[in-house]
């Protein structure tokens, strides 16, 4: 769970293995020094032999092996999962209290089993009351055990409750539960504790009807074994570190209550494991908010410039245009000026003349943008020195 994926290539990881030794190699991608031989072996890294680097250190020449060309293209790049301690993730506060609360723990005596079921603890009346509906969605210890070892469970279950009180641990619901199945509150992290018998299996004897279908060779849905209950308790911690259990079992020359002291020793380990999962788990999103708030920026500044580049092609061409409407402009004054010579050199002087000239020198004045452009670019007119007219 604790890590970050480095990407490297064929090159990369090339110059790192020759020059630096694999040690200081395998400690920076937490590997052993087996692990980076293959992996420099699997992507056709070629990394010195035993003794390069003495004689390098020595001053001695010595020569690398070139990197030979891939034989498999996927083998160009390189994707290493680097692992990381958890304990990074741990305040200076919560370490300094797991070490002082595990070792009270060995200074603390076992807690004591009652010889009869008396205890009127919530926790453990509800269990009591369990099989009836109304009471199985009330909070209570968890108890998965058969009638016989039901009366030495809920004992075990009240010395283990009275002992977590005494250290000062709390109860609570566990989370996503429907049979209110009740949790012990450690450094803020609910912790799944239950009392359970075991199973073990024995080899499943075949009925008569299962012995003629296998007789037949329809016998594929036959179990080969059955589990049974052992008649043996074990306290189960269910906790949210990669899914897993903790089991403390009996045996017969061992009873359960002989583990109760590691028992206590483990739920401040899966405590504290979790609190560091849990501060992980904080971090990661704040990385990913980080993160995502980078590319959010970077989006508005791409947008930014697109809006930039955008309006700079738009000034672009209308400055063209304009440039344009000028040429044009200036050439149909030259134009009415030749007429205009011209017609006068004949001695032609018409109503039609004039006209045209007319319509021509309106075209001119509608293509010519200084005005337009003028007009863009100058300061509006303060209210207080409007034009009145």
């Amino acid at each position: 769970m604790y890590g970050r994926n480095e990407r490297l290539t064929r090159q990369e990881l090339y110059e790192l293995v020759w020059t630096t030794p694999m040690m200081k190699l395998c400690e920076r991608f937490q590997l052993s020094d087996r692990g980076l031989a293959k992996l420099c072996e699997r992507h056709e890294v070629p990394v010195p032999e035993r003794g390069w680097w003495a004689k390098h250190a020595a001053g001695h020449p010595v020569q690398r092996t070139e990197l030979p060309k891939a034989t498999n293209p996927y083998h160009e790049h390189i994707q290493v999962w680097v692992r990381e301690d958890w304990r990074q993730y741990l305040s200076a506060e919560d370490h300094d209290w797991f070490q002082q609360r595990l070792a009270c723990e060995s200074n603390i005596p076992a807690p004591t089993t009652r010889a009869e079921d008396d205890s009127r603890h919530p926790l453990i009346v509800h269990a009591r009351r369990a099989r009836k509906e109304s009471e199985r969605a009330r909070m209570q210890f968890a108890l998965n055990v058969s009638k016989e070892l039901r009366n030495r469970a809920l004992r075990l279950a009240a010395a283990l409750v009275e002992a977590c009180e005494k250290r000062g641990y709390e109860f609570a619901l566990r989370p996503k539960t429907e049979t209110g199945a009740a949790g012990v509150v450690i450094l803020g992290q609910n912790i799944g504790i239950a009392i359970e018998e075991s199973f073990t299996k024995v080899p499943h004897v075949l009925t008569k009807t299962e012995a003629r279908e296998k007789a037949l060779g329809r016998g594929w849905s036959i179990p080969d074994f059955d589990s049974l209950r052992s008649g043996e308790l074990t306290v189960v911690l269910d906790h949210s570190i990669n899914g897993e259990r903790r089991l403390f079992g009996e045996k017969p020359e061992r009873p359960l209550e002989s583990s109760f002291p590691e028992l206590f020793k483990a739920l401040l380990k899966v405590a504290i494991r979790m609190r560091a999962d849990e501060n992980y788990r904080v971090w990661q999103a704040q990385r990913e908010q980080e993160a995502a708030e980078r590319r959010a920026e970077a989006e508005r500044q791409r947008r930014a410039e697109e809006a930039r580049i955008t309006q700079e092609r738009r000034r672009r061409r209308e400055v063209i245009s304009a440039g344009a409407r000028l040429r044009q402009s200036k050439n149909i004054l030259d134009l009415i000026a030749t007429v205009e010579s011209t017609a006068s050199a004949r001695g032609l002087s018409t109503d039609a003349l004039t006209s045209w000239v007319t319509k021509a020198r309106a075209v001119a004045i509608d293509l010519n943008p200084i005005d337009r452009i003028l007009d863009d670019v100058a300061p509006p007119y303060p209210a207080s020195e409007a034009v009145v007219e």
